[in-house]
């Protein structure tokens, strides 16, 4: 069993041992989405780690609170009794169309724990604020899960941004750096130390370093499912919208036609980690067929690489083709969603 932890995040000592590198840049827009109650725990001290399916692709991010959770019925019965509260605290500080960022968080430690010990996250609920029950739930089908042990500090002035559009994407990228000079630890390294202790003795674990180098960030959204908006936003918009649609031994994502016997006006290719000049070669090939308008989706890593293939190899459609984030095509799908339920609602 663990032993109780002194959870007051202002009593701070002076630290024996340090894990992790403190970072040197002085501001940042690197940021991990998490629920706000866990947010505010997090920034409280009243929670201390982070358990996930997956081991962490950044060493240090801020943490940008989301609230689709609060969206649930009976929401508060995923927290255990003594921190509803903090939950009902987080949801209710939020601004409209504003988010809050108080906190930064270096990966001090990862744990992966294999699927025979899974039943063993029970023992650290200590060291979180959701019931065991839904931490068993969401790991029931699960293979290992990792626990993150995190060095939380706040902010000595925290951000204040426009809400980024809902997603399912664990990592973003801010619009505007946020500066992180002059933070202060909410937990001091000794207590740290203690925890890391407490979970190793807790379950049976293999302790795995952060990663050295930063991992590509990749979104959760699937190539499918952004497809598949792609089709519905032509739908919405009153074109013949079809998938995997064949030309000359190649199949392109998303077609847009005026006619149904028409030559595609749009075409669509998705590339999230793939092979960009494959995508870049069907847009071009129907540009030169149908002189159709190309659009590449991909990510904000992968389109200054994009761009740099249109203005060099594919260089005779760069003045036409569109390079778009990903995310854009999610927030518009959600936006003419959002349309068609205000239109439906008023009778027009």
């Amino acid at each position: 069993m663990l032993s109780q932890i002194d959870r007051n995040p202002f009593l701070f000592t002076q630290p024996n041992t340090c894990w992790w590198e403190d970072t040197v840049a002085s501001t940042t827009n690197k940021a991990l989405k998490e629920w706000a109650a866990v947010v505010e725990a997090l920034g409280q001290g009243k929670q201390t780690i982070l358990l996930r399916k997956y081991a962490p692709a950044k060493r240090e991010f801020l943490l940008y609170p989301t609230y689709e959770f609060a969206r649930r019925k009976n929401y508060l019965d995923t927290f255990q009794a003594e921190y509803r509260a903090v939950a009902k605290q987080a949801v209710a500080a939020k601004r409209a169309k504003l988010t809050e960022i108080k906190c930064f968080a270096s990966v001090a430690q990862v744990i992966r724990v294999e699927k025979a010990d899974l039943p063993s996250l029970r023992t650290l609920s200590r060291l979180y604020i959701w019931t065991p029950e839904h931490v068993h739930r969401y790991f029931a089908e699960a293979d290992e899960a990792f626990v993150w042990l995190l060095k939380v500090e706040l902010l000595s002035t925290p951000g204040i941004i426009k809400d980024l559009p809902r997603g399912a994407i664990t990592y973003a990228n801010l619009p505007e750096p946020i500066p992180i000079d002059g933070r202060s630890p909410v937990l001091s390294d000794d207590l740290l130390t203690t925890i890391e202790s407490q979970v190793r003795d807790g379950i049976k674990v293999r302790i795995e370093k952060p990663p050295e180098k930063e991992v590509k960030e990749t979104p959760e959204m699937s190539h499918n499912r952004l497809r598949d908006m792609i089709q519905e936003i032509g739908v919405r918009e009153n074109r013949i919208a079809e998938t995997e649609y064949p030309i000359d031994g190649y199949r392109l994502d998303v077609v847009w036609k005026r006619i149904a016997a028409g030559t595609p006006s749009h075409v669509f290719e998705v590339q999230i980690g793939g092979n960009l000049e494959l995508a870049l070669t069907k847009l071009k090939h129907a540009w030169d067929k149908w002189n159709s308008f190309p659009y590449l989706v991909t990510t904000d890593e992968d389109a200054p690489r994009a761009q740099s293939l249109l203005e060099g190899s594919f260089h005779e459609m760069g003045h036409i083709a569109r390079v778009v984030d990903w995310r854009d095509v999610a927030r518009l799908y959600d936006l003419l969603g959002e349309a068609s339920t205000l239109k439906s609602k008023i009778g027009l």
